[in-house]
């Protein structure tokens, strides 16, 4: 009897066990199902996102919000920009150095009000009420380049974010431009198809447009992270001036051009500067008077190496004016010359058809020169 028990006692676990394995399994099998499932359907969806075997069609603003979501870049640089002109704030901060600092046994003592309202008047409270602890004399100067890095941060983003979207306008420009190309080609087939010389002239401007074309739809692929089969912009009705009618640009005003770039190079002097003006006691106001400006000034006025590199500065951005004017001076030279001729069979020559397509060579080298222009226009951005 007492064998038997044992026996139905050693079923009862074994079944037990095995239901309660079963359970796990089951468990297991299903979560990894859910799993696969979820993979499966978020792998499915990229897939139609990136569009394999259709034709994208965007409008500017279509491709203006596919690059807040898919331009890895783009993304980076807004990110760093939020989180360099949102983290914390003085008071927090300055109260965090100062635990920093503090011994173990000190820090439990110090009331975060204190500091606080002795930050009112850091310069003599705050001495007075933990002249006792070490390390403190740099904790101004921690905080204020804290700050200054957020700066550095915020401009250095937004400079990514103006070249990401310069970008997107070249490749909107680039897209018309080609977009023309072919309506000439389109227009020219039926024209010469009788004549070998014209026809074999032709097919080779065909092929150097399939290899520009090729071209710019591998930069958008690039641009927005994904393998497009083929993509057509639309409604480009925000276009960037390309200055044709604008002979003087009015460089002197430095307020409009090169600001970005300008205020990039100046936080780095500051930064450069506040390292090595460290104040003796803690004191934002200290380390506000003691930031160097005017020493600053002296040094860059008495820097030969900063004189010369904005006089080059100055140099490129003249020489890629006038480069962009002559272009322009051509392009506009060759249109009017040839916009009024007649496009039949008989007028076509070689030579009609290699300045034609002279002027599109001329709109890309155009495109390529003024996107440096955008960059550092600030009027551009005003809108």
């Amino acid at each position: 009897m007492e064998i038997y028990k044992r026996f139905s006692g050693y079923s009862a676990a074994l079944i037990t066990y095995c239901l309660l394995s079963n359970c796990a399994n089951q468990e297991v099998q299903s979560q990894l199902n859910n799993s696969i499932e979820n993979r499966g359907v978020s792998y499915a969806k990229e897939l139609a996102t990136q569009s394999p075997f259709q034709k994208v069609s965007l409008s500017w603003d279509d491709a203006k919000q596919l690059m807040k979501e898919r331009n890895s870049s783009y993304k980076k640089a807004i990110s760093a920009k939020i989180e360099a002109e949102s983290t914390g704030n003085l008071v927090t901060d300055f109260t965090n150095e100062v635990r920093k600092s503090l011994k173990k046994t000190a820090s439990r003592t110090i009331n975060p009000r204190e500091i606080a309202k002795a930050f009112q008047n850091p310069i003599t409270q705050l001495p007075r009420q933990i002249e006792s602890l070490t390390d403190l004399k740099n904790i101004s100067h921690s905080l204020e380049q804290k700050e200054w890095n957020r700066v550095s941060d915020s401009v250095a983003a937004q400079v990514m974010s103006r070249a990401e979207t310069v970008k997107l306008h070249v490749l909107f420009c680039q897209n018309k431009v080609l977009n023309e190309q072919l309506e000439l080609l389109k227009h020219y087939e039926p024209l010469v198809a009788e004549r070998a010389p014209l026809v074999s002239a032709l097919k080779k401007k065909k092929e150097r447009y399939n290899k520009q074309r090729s071209i710019w739809l591998d930069s958008i692929r690039d641009f927005f992270n994904a393998e497009y089969y083929d993509v057509e912009f639309k409604n480009y009705g925000r276009g960037l001036s390309l200055y044709r009618d604008v002979e003087d640009p009015n460089f002197d005003q430095w307020q409009r051009w090169r600001t970005l770039d300008h205020s990039q190079a100046l936080v780095k002097e500051l930064q450069n500067q506040h390292k090595k003006s460290k104040p003796v006691i803690p004191g934002v106001n200290g380390l506000k008077s003691s930031l160097g400006l005017k020493s600053l000034q002296d040094n860059l006025a008495d820097n030969p190496v900063s004189e010369d590199d904005m006089r080059k500065e100055v140099r490129s951005l003249l020489k890629q004016w006038r480069e962009l004017k002559e272009t322009q001076s051509k392009i506009s030279e060759l249109k009017s010359r040839h916009s009024s001729l007649p496009m039949t069979s008989e007028s076509i020559t070689l030579k009609t058809i290699d300045t034609r397509f002279q002027v599109f060579q001329l709109l890309e080298k155009e495109i390529k020169i003024v996107r440096n222009f955008w960059l550092i226009d600030e009027q551009c951005w005003d809108s």
